[in-house]
């Protein structure tokens, strides 16, 4: 096995050939989180208090975690983005929150642009936050941790890509149906985690990568998402999914 740099294969692609030294092999990889009854009970609970006529769930979450700031788009095209969507399809918008110190001025500031969409979160574990997107018909966030969190619920996908590498940490497999990333291609781009250098977390004092990202562009990747993905069995996904651990 040879390392050619950050993008030239998926992060998951890379350890799954460091298990195949050792003869792992996996037909379907996939990323597996614990979900106990009570994260599912916490994210039911969730869900009832502002869904209940049984629209779609439209999950957005505008942080990026601690590692690097500079990965968040701004609130106000987050906010332009629910409305549209909101606007063309059955869908009831919630604003995920982190744990970030900053992360529920995010959180109001996205939901207050949408004219009063839920809060939810922190969520109380990572099986937690699973669950909870277990249910969303369509995610659209930065790049973090909650994406990821978001693949492993097997939801509809659409990751907004600025300093960082989606060809290494973009939604997996980058191919799939359900996946969509939203990236500017420039020179400069990614600044994080390219070739074998690790980069500059805090990005440049422009974040152009992050600022010519349009609304319009989301929009249109979510509406690609919407058409490919179709209704969602909500049920199968959440009580059937390899995410289920031990109660």
């Amino acid at each position: 096995m040879t390392d050619d740099g950050f993008g030239a294969r998926h992060e998951v692609d890379y350890w799954l050939a460091v298990a195949g030294l050792l003869d792992g092999w996996n037909p379907e990889p996939a990323y597996e989180v614990p979900v106990t009854a009570s994260d599912r009970a916490w994210a039911d609970e969730q869900v009832a208090q502002f869904l209940p006529d049984g629209a779609g769930l439209l999950a957005i979450h505008p942080g990026s975690g601690a590692f690097s700031l500079a990965r968040r788009w701004p609130p106000e095209r987050f906010a332009a983005v629910v409305r549209a969507l909101v606007a063309r399809h059955e869908l009831r918008p919630m604003i995920i929150q982190g744990p970030g110190p900053d992360e529920s001025l995010l959180a109001r500031a996205v939901a207050v642009g949408t004219g009063g969409a839920a809060i939810v979160g922190p969520a109380p574990t990572l099986g937690a936050l699973v669950a909870l997107l277990e249910h969303v018909r369509l995610f659209v966030g930065n790049e973090s941790g909650v994406l990821h969190m978001a693949v492993t619920a097997r939801a509809p996908i659409v990751a907004i890509f600025g300093p960082t590498n989606d060809r290494a940490w973009g939604p997996y497999p980058l191919d799939a149906p359900r996946h969509a990333v939203v990236r500017e291609s420039l020179a400069c781009a990614p600044c994080v985690h390219r070739g074998h250098t690790f980069g500059t977390p805090a990005g440049c004092l422009a974040r152009t990568c992050i600022d010519l990202i349009e609304p319009d562009a989301v929009v249109a990747a979510a509406e690609r998402v919407l058409a490919r993905t179709g209704e969602r069995d909500l049920w199968s996904v959440s009580h059937d999914s390899a995410t289920v651990g031990a109660s």
